[in-house]
């Protein structure tokens, strides 16, 4: 069983050979450059190429490379940035210089990371999971290591799962909700913060017809958000009826089965989604200090402060999507897209780039203390009062992560 999970595994996907097929016709295309050296001038095309070449390497070797695409892309995204000015060596120099504005902007992001610790230990407690909050602190910083150096959109929130449900014996279909919720909960307050961005600066988003484009795509996403809040906590008895009668003819059924009644224990408990809501905001405001730091240290012009809320979240929806690994080159294109935008008679989307690059950096020192923390073992569980639950529920979902202790 085990061998042809890893067999069915390690074969490459439609969607893997696609981008391999993708890259053969790159490697043609710059082939025709040799004959014609005007043809798609511009360094795209050798970027693209040079990033998909490792992922369709281990693809031909009939193994699977998506993790190896997303590298391979943000290398290539990055590479192109740099090529095209987007990214200047200059500016990231000028940046670090004013370090008084570039540290403190790196410190403020550690209160989200707080915060987010705090968010978690609430889902928990609906949950009736009681840890002890330095702990959650601690398992954060780690998971934040594993997000930031390790190809894969959910290895940290995998680590933090398998850790509470392993170490307390308490249901893993509990503590996956408490991590979704988490995740999921961060992105209308998000979408929340845009929009209030688009009223408190109307003329400014609507006297350009790209935002306003935008604008749409995140209210449809706030329609969408509540309508699946709605059905997941006043249908979740609805659904959970219905998963009864099919769920052996469902692949994971059981696990969809006991999430369904994870997520329904939280319709009697109203007062921990508002605080979980708050505290996401509280979280996303703190993200946005630090950018208003960064964008003193880079030299950004024109921009007031209330449109930073309206760029800034836009910009990091983007950085979100689980492209590159932990958006490495998207974010970075997006806020200077944006940026560019909002003053087209300036050349603020350099700076915003880099801009988002020292956030960049703040991620990567708290990953690093997360990594330095996994090195020395500190790996323990501290409950308040360890719940009484059979470790046989715990069984239920199989993470593939190194058992350390």
């Amino acid at each position: 069983m085990n061998n042809s999970a890893v067999n069915e595994k390690s074969i490459p996907s439609r969607f893997e050979i696609v981008l391999a097929v993708l890259e053969l016709v790159l490697l043609l295309m710059l082939a025709v450059r040799l004959i014609m050296p005007d043809f798609l001038a511009g360094q795209l095309l050798p970027c693209m190429a040079a990033g998909l070449f490792p992922g369709t390497v281990f693809t031909l070797c009939r193994k699977s490379s998506f993790s190896v695409h997303r590298v391979g892309f943000a290398v290539g995204l990055i590479a192109f940035l740099f090529f095209n000015g987007t990214l200047d060596i200059e500016n990231i120099k000028d940046a670090f210089l004013n370090w008084q504005l570039v540290v403190p902007g790196i410190l403020i992001i550690s209160s989200q990371l707080f915060l987010d610790a705090l968010r978690w230990q609430l889902l928990l407690r609906g949950q009736d999971i009681h840890i002890h909050y330095r702990t959650l602190l601690r398992l954060l910083y780690i998971s934040y290591f594993f997000n930031t150096f390790i190809p894969g959109a959910t290895g940290g929130d995998l680590y933090r799962i398998y850790r509470v449900s392993k170490e307390g014996g308490v249901s893993t279909a509990a503590v996956t909700t408490s991590v979704v919720l988490s995740r999921f909960l961060g992105l209308p307050t998000l979408v929340i913060l845009i929009l209030l961005g688009v009223v408190l600066n109307l003329d400014f988003v609507s006297a350009n017809p790209e935002f306003m484009h935008l604008v749409k795509i995140y209210c449809a996403i706030a329609g969408a958000c509540a309508l699946f809040m709605g059905s997941v906590f006043f249908g979740s008895l609805f659904l959970n009826n219905k998963l009864k009668k099919i769920e052996h003819r469902l692949p994971g059924g059981k696990l969809l089965l006991k999430l369904t009644n994870s997520i329904a224990v939280y319709r009697g408990q109203p007062g921990t989604i508002i605080l979980v809501v708050l505290v996401s905001l509280a979280a996303h405001l703190c993200t946005l200090i630090s950018f208003v730091f960064f964008a003193n240290a880079v030299g950004i012009e024109g921009i007031e402060v209330t449109q930073y809320m309206f760029l800034v979240y836009a910009g990091l929806t983007i950085n979100y999507l689980p492209l590159a690994p932990g958006g490495a080159g998207q974010g970075e294109a997006a806020f200077s897209t944006f940026f560019s935008m909002a003053t087209p008679g300036l050349d603020n989307g350099p700076k915003a780039a880099t801009m988002m690059l020292c956030f960049r950096v703040g991620m990567i020192f708290y990953g690093l203390i997360g990594g330095a923390l996994y090195a020395l073992g500190k790996h323990h569980i501290d409950f308040k009062n360890k719940p009484e639950v059979s470790v046989a529920e715990t069984d239920t979902v199989k993470i593939s992560i190194e058992q350390d202790g």
